[in-house]
Order: structure tokens, then C-alpha cells, then sequence
């Protein structure tokens, strides 16, 4: 048995996360943005990022 898994990107996140929120998708792609901007500043300082229930970055 093959497994195919989907190959999800920001803009396909965006798109799903826009149509669950009455935020526009400008509005989703920014926070997307400022999350992997902060959590990237935050690992190059030295310290880590948990997200409870999806996981550690460090």
C-alpha cells in the first residue's frame, strides 16, 4: 500500500483558515507570517518555542 500524503503550503493554509475565521486572507497570511518570524527570532536568540499539542522548536 502507497501512502500519499498532501503537500500543504502557506497559501494553501491560509486559504483553509480564511474560509473557518471571518478574517481575510491578507489578515491570516500576516499572523502566519509574524508566528514563523517570531518563532524563528526566538531560535536564533538561543531559545526554544512550544506549541502544546503540535510541537518544539529550537
Amino acid at each position: 500500500m502507497v501512502n500519499t500524503m498532501a503537500n500543504v503550503n502557506k497559501d494553501a493554509l491560509v486559504d483553509a483558515i480564511a474560509s473557518k475565521t471571518d478574517l481575510s486572507k491578507k489578515d491570516v497570511e500576516s499572523v502566519i507570517e509574524s508566528l514563523i518570524e517570531k518563532i524563528t527570532e526566538e531560535i536564533r536568540t538561543g531559545n526554544k518555542v512550544t506549541l502544546t499539542g503540535f510541537g518544539t522548536f529550537k
